[in-house]
């Protein structure tokens, strides 16, 4: 070998993907059918399930694990920063928690501690962390990453982009205009 990891450990390992919720994510229920009294829901993503196109959720507070399909789930971002805003510039640099995104207006719902209600921000305003699964939309000048999803490295403030990685050789930096928390 050239040698780096011993053989058995390799296996053991799931190879890292980038394309969906990684285990732990809060997310809320939303716009199920069937069980209308889980929607408002919150819980954490366990896992992914490839073969349903499900994630595994555990609800909080009960011992159940929901299977759910993505456009069931709005990612609940912790730790998203506030920056760029110009109508009130105390926002800026404050962290706070995206609790929705609205596809109509285009702008995140973000939920700051300091304040009662939910701020309605432009992406432009919204410093998604590391690790946020994302989808890609709007991009004109690559159509074929549009509906992709990927996972933010980092925020590149000079450049106003973000680093998505969307699979182990792939990354691309994109305008947060270009990049949505909600899921295919």
């Amino acid at each position: 070998g050239m040698g780096g990891m011993p053989r058995q450990q390799q296996q053991a390992r799931r190879p890292e993907r980038y394309d969906v919720m990684q285990a732990g994510t809060y997310v809320r229920i939303k716009g199920l059918t069937s069980a209308p009294e889980r929607n408002g829901t919150q819980g954490r993503v366990e896992s992914y399930d490839d073969a349903r196109g499900r994630y595994m959720v555990q609800v909080d507070g009960e011992e159940t694990t929901l299977a759910l399909r993505p456009a069931n789930l709005e990612q609940l971002v912790t730790g998203t920063k506030v920056t760029g805003v110009t109508s009130d510039v105390s926002l800026n640099g404050k962290s706070g928690t995206v609790v929705g995104w609205d596809s109509e207006k285009e702008r995140y719902s973000v939920r700051l501690s300091s304040l009662p209600r939910a701020l309605s921000l432009r992406p432009e305003c919204v410093v998604l962390p590391a690790g946020t699964c994302v989808t890609i939309r709007d991009v004109q000048a690559k159509p074929q990453l549009n509906g992709k999803q990927g996972q933010i490295q980092k925020y590149d403030y000079g450049a106003g982009r973000f680093l998505v990685k969307l699979s182990a050789s792939e990354q691309v930096m994109l305008r947060p205009a270009n990049l949505t928390t909600a899921l295919s």
